[in-house]
């Protein structure tokens, strides 16, 4: 984890890191009670390897060429460039995975899943301008992640555009200072 691209991303998202003793009892937990998300995320972070990566509140983040987050236990994935507050999102289902442990995966990684890939959910979510965060899985994952960060989170404020990842003011992680 030595490479510019990890400079880069410790840079902007400000390399939060948790005190030692959180880290540890953090991972610890997402290894142990939260071990089916972990596991699929630790196969996709081995995939992912020479990617950029940081530790955010003991969550190990990776920047990815997919243009979605994804949290799975102790692994959080987000898109290159993306809003600092997609972060903090994500970070909210790893709080989600730490309460739930192996619920999490048919309380939240399903029904999100659903939410965010089938046709059906989003043309319904397009036609009636529905809020892809206002699903229960992804409105709780902004309130923890606010709560524990004491950051801002996503709401109705992400946007997928042809340029990447933004937010409503179309600024990235790169354009915010920390």
């Amino acid at each position: 984890m030595s490479s510019k691209g990890t400079t880069d991303i410790a840079a902007r998202l400000g390399a939060r890191s948790a005190s030692p003793f959180r880290t540890i009892l953090f991972v610890l937990v997402q290894i142990s009670w939260g071990f089916i998300q972990s596991l699929i995320g630790f196969t996709i972070f081995v995939g992912n390897i020479r990617s950029p990566h940081t530790l955010f509140h003991g969550a190990l983040v990776t920047e990815w060429k997919h243009s979605s987050g994804v949290s799975l236990g102790l692994f959080v994935f987000v898109p290159q460039g993306c809003p600092r507050r997609l972060v903090v999102h994500e970070y909210g289902h790893c709080v989600q995975s730490l309460v739930l442990g192996p619920l999490y995966v048919v309380a939240i990684m399903l029904p999100s899943m659903l939410w965010a890939g089938l046709p059906q959910m989003k043309k319904r979510r397009a036609s009636k301008d529905v809020s892809y965060y206002s699903l229960y899985t992804e409105k709780s994952a902004d309130w923890l992640g606010v709560q524990v960060c004491g950051e801002d989170a996503m709401a109705r404020r992400f946007m997928v555009s042809t340029q990447g990842c933004k937010d409503e003011n179309m600024t990235t992680f790169a354009d915010k200072s920390v």
